[in-house]
């Protein structure tokens, strides 16, 4: 607590990771896959913090950031050489996510009122495909996702409670 109406919180990750991968194949009409090794390392930083503000018991505005990371790969079935179309390693991916919101109680407790706003970015994003033959993990270049989220709790008398939830 900064002060009583204001709030810090916030974590720290720290990874290193080393992954070998290593395909041995006795050729056969029925066996397809590709022999080969990899060796993947890294490391990483990740995080997340929050200043929360609560003017009074019923409400309470944020705002929030946040590092992700996923950890890079090795395909171990390829049924190709190790191209860049069909890459035996895939990159980490990495996420910085924002949001800022609301979350509210009003008319006599009668009404809950959660809003978002956020927006994520991501690098060498992990997709999965399919090359005729196998499942594969390769990267995507970069995606953005933007939205707004409110979810209403309304209460006029007991025992009744409407809900509506809107995410675009």
């Amino acid at each position: 607590s900064l002060t009583d109406k204001w709030q810090l919180t916030g974590g720290l990750r720290y990874l290193y990771e080393t992954k070998d991968g290593d395909v041995a194949v006795v050729p056969s009409p029925v066996n397809r896959t590709y022999p080969g090794n990899a060796t993947i390392d890294g490391d990483e930083l990740m995080g997340t913090t929050t200043l929360a503000y609560a003017p009074d018991d019923y409400s309470n505005y944020y705002a929030r950031y946040a590092r992700g990371y996923k950890s890079g790969g090795i395909n171990l079935l390829l049924t190709k050489p190790d191209t860049p179309e069909t890459p035996m390693t895939v990159d980490p991916e990495t996420s910085d996510a924002y949001e800022v919101g609301a979350k509210l109680r009003l008319l006599d407790d009668c009404l809950s009122a959660n809003l978002a706003v956020y927006t994520q970015d991501y690098k060498d994003l992990q997709v999965q495909t399919f090359d005729g033959a196998t499942f594969l993990t390769l990267n995507a270049a970069k995606l953005r996702s933007r939205g707004i989220e409110a979810e209403l709790l309304f209460r006029p008398v007991e025992p009744l409670t409407l809900t509506l939830g809107f995410n675009y």
